[in-house]
This record gives structure tokens, sequence and C-alpha cells, in this order.
């Protein structure tokens, strides 16, 4: 399973979601960000934006920096990509 999307060098953000990496969302910034391995990895904005806002993902609380968490729904966790 790549986890990359080889023209913007940035990690497909459902793939990385499946595979145990956490997508937040700074409220200092409003920039969307993956963490997975104990790594901050940056993200599309706009897949992250749309993710959030389609219902893929739902908010899942905030983290000790005050940082938005994001999960799959459900249903949505086994949904293959376009």
């Amino acid at each position: 399973m790549n986890m990359f999307n080889p023209a913007t060098a940035q990690p497909n953000i459902l793939n990385s979601l499946r595979a145990g990496g956490v997508l937040k969302l700074s409220p200092k910034t409003q920039r969307f960000f993956i963490i997975q391995s104990s790594r901050e990895l940056e993200c599309d904005q706009r897949q992250a934006q749309r993710l959030a806002s389609d219902g893929t993902l739902r908010p899942a609380g905030r983290d000790s920096h005050s940082n938005c968490v994001f999960a799959l729904n459900q249903a949505s966790a086994k949904k293959e990509l376009p």
C-alpha cells in the first residue's frame, strides 16, 4: 500500500489513518497535519478539509496541545480510495 502521493510527496490521508496515523488540526495555524510513527507529516490541506467536512472523518477530541483530533467514521474505514 502506497501511503505517499508522488506528485506532492505528501502522505495519502486515508491510507495513513488506516496504517495507524492520526490527523490533527492546529487551532493556532488552522493547518492539518498527520502524526505517524512519532513524526509530524505535512498533508494535502484541501483533501483534509474535504474529508473532515464530508463525513469521512469525525471529530475525536483534543490532544494535550489543544489540537483537534480526527478519526475515520466506521463506514469510511472500509471505503476504497478513488
